[in-house]
């Protein structure tokens, strides 16, 4: 029996780029597709790199900033406000904790001195 050092041996001066070069552009685009599924929740890879390209499409030219975001305020413009799920009515809900006093003054800090523990000014 061989000892598993011995099997990794023969693996040691294969040519990866003669294989590659031999492989059709299915192959390719297979084991592109598997090497991209290896981790694919590498966070050390950017997140466009991820997950691999889906797209068969040809870039439609360069990207023009301004011109996006021009077409892209036109489209925001556009579009107009949508309506609330619960329409705004103005109501006040509840007691506001500014203002008025509700009568009980338990705990909390006067003015002046106060007549609390040791002088700290809590009633």
């Amino acid at each position: 029996m061989t000892s598993y050092r011995q099997e990794l041996e023969k693996y040691r001066d294969i040519d990866e780029d003669k294989i590659l070069q031999e492989l059709s552009a299915e192959e390719l685009e297979q084991l592109d597709m598997e090497l991209m599924e290896m981790d694919p929740e590498n966070v050390l890879l950017p997140a466009g790199l991820r997950q691999r390209d889906q797209t068969q499409k040809s870039p439609t030219g360069p990207l023009d900033r301004e011109a996006l975001l021009q077409h892209l305020e036109k489209q925001a413009l556009e579009a107009g406000e949508r309506e609330d799920l619960v329409p705004f009515t103005g109501e006040k809900k509840g007691e506001g904790t500014r203002g008025g006093h509700s009568g009980d003054t338990r705990g909390t800090r006067r003015g002046h001195g106060g007549t609390g523990p040791r002088g700290t000014g809590y009633i």
